[in-house]
């Protein structure tokens, strides 16, 4: 009888352990709110900073300036809540970056 309770004790503190470190994983994966980079085999690969395209995700419930960074200069731009899809530009080369700057 006494075994069997501890049998149970460990059983359910382990199922405790291996549903929170499932929700911990998800949570991690989460997109981050912000720039990122996506790496290519064209320009840069991300390696050195420099991205042939990324992705912009505003997690605010309105629209956002954000100023898009590239090698030779940056512009302003307002984009809707979730995810923008950026590019690197010809005439102001590789995408390095994008930040928040205010609200449009």
């Amino acid at each position: 009888m006494r075994n069997s309770r501890r049998i149970k004790a460990i059983a359910a503190s382990l199922l405790l352990a291996g549903s929170a470190s499932i929700a911990g994983a998800s949570a991690a994966s989460a997109a981050a709110c912000g720039f990122t980079g996506l790496t290519s085999s064209h320009l840069g690969g991300g390696d050195d900073g420099k991205y042939e395209e990324g992705t912009y995700l505003n997690c605010d419930k309105s629209k956002q300036k954000i100023r898009v960074n590239y090698f030779y200069a940056s512009e302003e731009r307002c984009v809707s809540p979730g995810e923008t899809h950026l590019s690197a530009n010809p005439n102001l080369g590789a995408l390095v970056g994008a930040d928040k700057i205010g609200k449009c």
